[in-house]
């Protein structure tokens, strides 16, 4: 089972589709932190040992190289980074996310993962 994090730019109905695969799954609403900033953001995900889910691929990847960068002593429990999709696309999306964490080779902690429909999982 794996706890999810997810933006809040993330549709928040993944969160009961992650549900229903058996892991958890809370939001940036339901945590009380929409408009929080991007690294304020992460770090939340870090200090819970959650996996983090946004759409907002440019800005995370830059905070993940200043993560790495800056040798921060917390690993953070992952990022995923999702495409936008057609809300009748997310139980696909849903699904391809069990797949990846359920995976017992995957590696989560400080590890940033990109979902695209043509190549999966990078």
């Amino acid at each position: 089972m794996a706890v999810f994090y997810l933006d809040e730019d993330v549709p928040e109905a993944i969160a009961p589709l992650l549900v229903g695969f058996g892991h958890r799954a809370t939001t940036t609403r339901a945590e009380g932190r929409k408009g929080i900033p991007d690294y304020a953001q992460l770090w939340h995900s870090a200090i819970h040992n959650w996996i983090f889910v946004t759409l907002n691929r440019k800005d995370y990847l830059l905070l993940h190289g200043a993560w790495q960068h800056w040798d921060v002593s917390r690993q953070h429990g992952g990022i995923l980074m999702l495409p936008h999709v057609p809300r009748a696309n997310l139980p696909t999306l849903a699904a391809a996310i069990d797949t990846l964490v359920s995976n017992p080779s995957t590696i989560l902690g400080n590890a940033v993962y990109g979902w695209t429909a043509s190549a999966g999982w990078r």
